[in-house]
């Protein structure tokens, strides 16, 4: 599967919309990484800046922030 921006953006918006947990949004953007074979560009970056969450709070990014990321589609 080949993520592109707006995929992954929306899939963003959707993980949000379950509520702001940096621990699950982490395990979805791992899974996700593994099921991708190849990403538009940019994407992989903030895919792995996800997966980070889960290794401590000074990984963590905050809600607005992903808020931004989801937003950007191009």
């Amino acid at each position: 599967m080949i993520l592109t921006r707006k995929e992954f953006a929306s899939a963003l918006r959707a993980q949000l919309a379950q509520g702001y947990d940096p621990v699950r949004i982490a395990r979805w953007a791992y899974e996700l990484h593994l099921s991708a074979r190849s990403f538009d560009e940019g994407v992989e970056s903030d895919i792995l800046q996800l997966i980070a969450m889960d290794m401590g709070d000074e990984y963590e990014i905050g809600e607005q922030e992903l808020q931004r990321i989801a937003s950007r589609e191009t």
